[in-house]
């Protein structure tokens, strides 16, 4: 995950240079942020993601791209709500196994 978190702070460093060079009509740009963030499962990556949209509410062809990418995030949030201690249950079990 140390990677996806590195490249969306390059994505985001970098967003007005490749909106100059590629156009906020890019598919292929709008396309990177749920491939980036489709890991991310944290209320503080949610977070850097709202700000970073908030920010630059202008997405063009990659609109819809940030709403899946924030669902996507929303329900990785939830399934480990649901299951972290459940996994962390196994996991200590088969540790003493």
């Amino acid at each position: 995950m140390l990677p996806q978190i590195m490249l969306f702070s390059v994505y985001r460093s970098n967003w007005e240079y490749l909106v100059g060079r590629y156009t906020l009509n890019e598919r292929n740009l709008g396309n990177l942020i749920p491939r980036i963030t489709s890991s991310f499962s944290t209320p503080e990556r949610l977070q850097e993601m709202e700000d970073f949209f908030k920010k630059y509410p202008e997405a063009g062809a990659g609109a819809a791209k940030r709403k899946e990418a924030l669902e996507t995030v929303r329900n990785n949030m939830l399934w480990v709500s649901n299951y972290k201690k459940t996994i962390e249950d196994w996991i200590v079990h088969q540790s003493a196994i």
